[in-house]
């Protein structure tokens, strides 16, 4: 929605500007142009601030945008005593806007938010170690908000799965993982897919679904010693097994019990 906001609220506080010249020598036309100015700039500074970017990224955009202004204004400023070249130079202005201003503006602020995606390495950067079936990890507000994404998963063609197989869903949150599947015909458009879904009002949060495989250690028979005896003060037949007494040296606690003579205070019931 903001990447919206951003490009719609620029162009109309860029006209309540330049019409805020044609209008100059009349008092309420120039009071109107210069409100829808205000309200015009007032929504492109939230729709800017608010963008999953950073902020030097944000900064160079408003510097670029404030340029453009400075010379589209500078431009309509000595066109304004012509009428004619006026409304015609603001024809082309809006024709300009919508067929390619608008198209570079939208896909600047895009990119500035899949930029800050740690995560996610978009294109030739992606993550070597994602799955195969499904690249994407998405955890939803609520379980049954998966139908609402189907706008934007009937727009890429994705495939989606949930994540984890959960017998009851009063017990676990693990009911609202996703697993997504890109095709691969759309992985070029994986930054436009990641950001879609981290501007849905239903996904909480997004990550690579990255496949990790663990080797087993290589057993170095012959070489290790042999493994100490060890006193638990317990009889269980599966001491062996327990090889966390071992890491915390379960056997020296008990042989300081024994060579300090400690009672038990109390016993469980």
């Amino acid at each position: 929605m903001l990447s919206i906001i951003y490009p719609i609220s620029f162009i109309i506080s860029l006209t309540g500007l330049v019409f805020w010249f044609y209008y100059k020598g009349n008092k309420s036309k120039s009071r109107l142009m210069s409100s829808i100015f205000i309200t015009g700039f007032f929504a492109y500074l939230v729709s800017l601030g608010f963008a999953d970017g950073q902020l030097s990224a944000k900064l160079l955009i408003l510097c670029r945008d404030m340029f453009a202004m400075g010379i589209v204004s500078q431009v309509f400023h000595y066109a304004v005593k012509n009428k004619i070249l006026f409304f015609g130079l603001y024809l082309g202005l809006i024709a300009l806007f919508k067929f390619v201003f608008y198209k570079q503006m939208e896909a600047s602020y895009l990119q500035m938010g899949i930029d800050k995606i740690e995560n996610i390495q978009a294109d030739e950067k992606i993550s070597s170690n994602l799955s195969d079936e499904f690249e994407l990890l998405v955890d939803l507000k609520n379980a049954d908000d998966l139908k609402k994404l189907n706008k934007i998963i009937d727009k890429y063609e994705l495939k989606v799965e949930y994540a984890f197989d959960v017998e009851s869903e009063n017990i676990t949150s693990l009911d609202d993982y996703i697993a997504i599947g890109i095709p691969d015909h759309q992985e070029s458009k994986i930054q436009h897919i990641i950001q879609d879904l981290k501007s849905s009002a239903y996904v909480d949060y997004l990550e690579s679904n990255e496949s990790i495989q663990l080797d087993p250690l290589e057993s170095k028979s012959g070489t290790e010693s042999p493994s100490k005896k060890r006193n638990y003060g317990i009889n269980d037949p599966g001491i062996s097994e327990l090889w966390s007494f071992e890491k915390m040296k379960m056997d020296e606690l008990y042989s300081y019990i024994q060579k300090n003579k400690i009672k038990v205070k109390d016993k469980a019931l």
